[in-house]
This record gives C-alpha cells, sequence and structure tokens, in this order.
C-alpha cells in the first residue's frame, strides 16, 4: 500500500466560505451571529459552515462551552486566511 502525503483533491470554497474568511481576517475573535448578518445568512447557516471550517482546521473555537452562542471563531493562522481567500484550498 502507498501512502500519499499530499490532498488529491483540494476542496473549494464558496462564496460564503470567503466571506467568513474576510470578515475574521482582523484577528478579533467573531460571534456566529456577527458573522450571519454580515454575509446575509442565517446563525444557524453560518454555524454549519464555521462547523465544517473548524473541523478541517482553518477555525478555532474559542470559548463557551457548551453555549453556542458565546463561541467566538478564529482563523487558524495568516496563512489559513491567505488558503481561504484563494479559490480552493493549498496549504
Amino acid at each position: 500500500m502507498t501512502i500519499f502525503p499530499a490532498m488529491v483533491n483540494h476542496p473549494t470554497l464558496d462564496d460564503k466560505d470567503r466571506a467568513i474568511a474576510d470578515g475574521m481576517s482582523d484577528g478579533a475573535g467573531k460571534f456566529t451571529s456577527d458573522m450571519a448578518a454580515g454575509i446575509g445568512l442565517t446563525s444557524r447557516a453560518t454555524l454549519t459552515i464555521l462547523a465544517r471550517l473548524a473541523g478541517n482546521g482553518h477555525v478555532r473555537e474559542v470559548g463557551g462551552e457548551p453555549q453556542v452562542a458565546k463561541r467566538r471563531y478564529l482563523l487558524s493562522t495568516c496563512r489559513q486566511y491567505l488558503a481561504l481567500s484563494s479559490s480552493s484550498i493549498r496549504l
């Protein structure tokens, strides 16, 4: 069996993903409701996107356990922001 060190298919990000990344580019933690209002989605839809990005390691959840409303989200690194701002993730 051969294990390849790189991903074969890079997931592409849509405009909503990039809008969320742009909203977090200042380095300050953002609440789900603040990001949702900025991109025109419901808090639940925004939370679903954030959960996916957090699961991929691109976004960090800070505080608020177990209250979702008190969690803030941050980009993992500046490099992550540059990757999220482009058309696909290349880390």
